[in-house]
């Protein structure tokens, strides 16, 4: 009988294709978008919101949209690599102008121009579940590059290696993010809380944006 660590490598064909199973099997966002995870997200993310100013969000992992109920943003657009995930955003808020949903597939996401973006770019509970090295780095660069003023990030941030979750891989991302991005700063980190994760808040640098809006 195979070990637990043999299961873990082989019940997880990647990252896109997990969670496009998850939804079409009916699954949700998970207890990270609901009940107290919700409103302690939501606590930080809308005092952002009112603190800086910012008008619209550009998620990448909407998941159901159960999380976007608690925001108080004006423009919100919502990316998910699950097809079935858009499809369950786009018939909860059908009818509502101020929300734009889109798939996001990694290997076709190309944006020099910078057409699709937010004032803050915003990833909640998704960094942990990239296992691949190469998805873990595009998405980041994906996600700052959308980022016009700042970038919000939620999830635990350590390395630990979790081999009894296929879908788990937690990374020191702020590492990365320190070592690899170089036109935000880091503006706020509250950290892990008991069972919240920790909370990032980076801004644009004000030099990089106007090399940026020259292009």
């Amino acid at each position: 009988m195979p070990g637990l660590y043999w299961l873990w490598q082989h019940s997880f064909p990647n990252s896109s294709e997990h969670w496009q199973r998850h939804y079409e099997r009916g699954g949700n966002s998970g207890p990270g978008s609901y009940g107290d995870f919700a409103e302690y997200k939501a606590h930080h993310i809308n005092s952002a919101i009112a603190e800086h100013g910012i008008s619209s969000i550009i998620e990448f992992g909407c998941g159901d949209g159960n999380q976007l109920s608690y925001l108080d943003i004006e423009k919100y657009i919502g990316l998910d690599v699950s097809k079935t995930a858009i499809g369950i955003c786009l018939e909860r808020y059908a009818g509502d102008p101020t929300k734009s949903f889109m798939w996001y597939d990694p290997q076709y996401f190309q944006d020099p121009l910078h057409v699709v973006g937010a004032d803050c770019a915003m990833s909640l509970d998704v960094v942990y579940h990239l296992k691949e090295d190469a998805v873990f780095a595009r998405y980041l660069r994906d996600l700052f590059s959308c980022g016009r003023r700042f970038v919000i990030i939620y999830g635990m941030d350590r390395d630990q290696n979790n081999r009894e979750h296929a879908s788990v891989f937690y990374r020191k991302y702020s590492d990365y993010i320190a070592r690899n991005i170089r036109d935000f700063r880091l503006m706020k980190h509250v950290p892990a809380q008991g069972k919240f994760g920790d909370f990032f808040v980076y801004e644009r640098d004000a030099e990089a944006g106007r090399g940026r809006d020259a292009q």
